[in-house]
């Protein structure tokens, strides 16, 4: 079977997803192939957390700026998929005080939006902080359902009759011109069934995410990616609806977070191979 497109999308998470709805947009011709089902990789596998950007702004400064200037992307594209929680970054007891004014005037470089919240409102809001907090910001965090929102992009994209959606659709080889100077389309094995399809394109765009170096492994291309690996507590219940954030320089288990009927808390980062 062999079916032709203008682009090839490799991986069916937010950025697969998301640049495939906005070609089919553009009226571009798009297949999207992912080799599981839609949000299985990173995407269904983080803790839900919508960034304000608050948590790198003193660290990384370029990746908070694209998280507040995504946060408002998301929310306006695709308000479905959003739960507007706010977030709450809280100095506890024994935390640095000296961090705060830097904190803010990090976020303020990067254009986040910073709140001082009243002790007493704060502990209105959420009964179970701790009433010896020193203080409390709030910043436009939210949580986002990677699910609602993966499908929201592929019912969009596939509704301009210009996008089609390939889950457990796995990419096994490239195609290429004569002299191997680009790439003309690819070869994916459906896990399903063990049939192949050849797919005829103008471009690929490599969306595989910790996937990424083995897919452009496949092209010939060679790119060294850092990969780390990370663990989260899901509570069978709402503590909060507020998201919790440390007010510190961002460190494992810092963030508490409501996602629909859960909480989840974490997280850890560790690099692996």
């Amino acid at each position: 079977m062999t079916l032709e497109t203008d682009v090839l999308v490799i991986g069916g998470g937010a950025t697969g997803g998301g640049i495939a709805w906005d070609l089919a947009l553009r009226g571009v011709r798009v297949i999207l192939a992912e080799m599981g089902d839609l949000a299985t990789g990173t995407s269904g596998r983080y803790h839900g957390l919508l960034h304000s950007g608050g948590r790198y702004a003193v660290r990384d400064p370029e990746s908070a700026r694209e998280c507040i200037e995504e946060n408002l992307i998301v929310r306006r594209v695709a308000p479905e998929a959003i739960e507007d929680t706010s977030g709450f970054f809280v100095l506890c007891p024994g935390d640095d005080p000296g961090y705060v004014d830097t904190w803010l005037k990090a976020c303020a470089a990067v254009n986040i939006p910073t709140r001082e919240v009243p002790l007493s409102e704060a502990l209105r809001r959420e009964r179970v902080l701790n009433p010896r907090l020193e203080a409390v910001y709030e910043v436009p965090d939210g949580t986002c359902d990677s699910w609602d929102l993966l499908h929201a992009l592929q019912r969009g994209a596939e509704s301009t009759g210009k996008a089609r959606f390939l889950t457990y659709h796995k990419v096994e080889q490239f195609h290429k011109n004569a002299d191997g100077t680009h790439i003309t389309g690819a070869r994916l094995r459906n896990l399903r069934d063990d049939s192949q399809i050849d797919v005829s394109c103008a471009f690929v765009i490599n969306a595989a995410g910790p996937w990424a170096a083995e897919i452009g492994a496949l092209a010939g291309v060679r790119f060294g990616m850092k990969l780390s690996r990370g663990a989260m507590l899901a509570y069978n219940i709402r503590w909060v609806n507020t998201v919790i954030n440390k007010l510190r320089m961002p460190g494992d288990g810092d963030i508490f977070v409501p996602v629909g009927t859960v909480s989840v808390i974490g997280t850890t980062s560790v690099r692996t191979d």
